[in-house]
């Protein structure tokens, strides 16, 4: 089952497919159209820890020729419930598309989804290990060897020789 569990994402290209998708702060020609371009941002929201990992933003960036994100650590794939791509605003950030990852390219909403896969043996350890089953066989294992250790330390104390000082055995 850990197996299944170590398929990690490490990084997400966006592009979009079409200029007229990118939402811009103005429409006004020939005066600031750098900052006109649109701040992304990307929410990755999982189970394992009931909140979101938002990936740094671009700031005033096209996402014509892709933008690409890489994930502070890697997470299972397994735990990834939605990734949603966000125009960063300072009031209101507004979704743009939200995708769940179930492949190697997503198209939604004028937006193409790439990502990249590694394998990870210790993060699908993890993130058995946070299942029920998982913790049930941790709990297991731990009661096995506080019990384990309990009788080792009983079974020392039954077993010692008691010596008097008269040569009596």
């Amino acid at each position: 089952m850990s197996i299944a569990r170590s398929r990690c994402l490490v990084s997400i290209t966006v592009t979009a497919l079409d200029e007229s998708v990118e939402p811009r702060d103005h429409k006004i020609p020939f005066i600031k159209q750098k900052e006109a371009l649109p701040d992304y941002q990307i929410l990755v929201s999982h189970r394992r820890q009931f909140f979101s990992t938002h990936l740094e933003a671009k700031i005033d960036q096209s996402a014509l020729e892709g933008l690409t994100w890489d994930l502070p650590a890697p997470i299972s794939v397994k735990d990834i419930t939605s990734l949603q791509l966000r125009h960063k605003d300072k009031v209101v950030s507004d979704a743009l598309a939200e995708v769940s990852v179930i492949g190697d390219t997503i198209e939604e909403r004028g937006y193409r989804f790439d990502f990249s896969y590694e394998q990870s043996v210790a993060v699908g350890f993890d993130s058995f290990f946070d299942t029920p089953v998982g913790k049930a066989i941790l709990t297991g294992i731990g009661s096995s060897i506080v019990l384990l250790v309990s009788l080792f330390v009983r079974g020392r104390r039954s077993s010692r020789i008691e010596i008097s000082l008269d040569g009596d055995v």
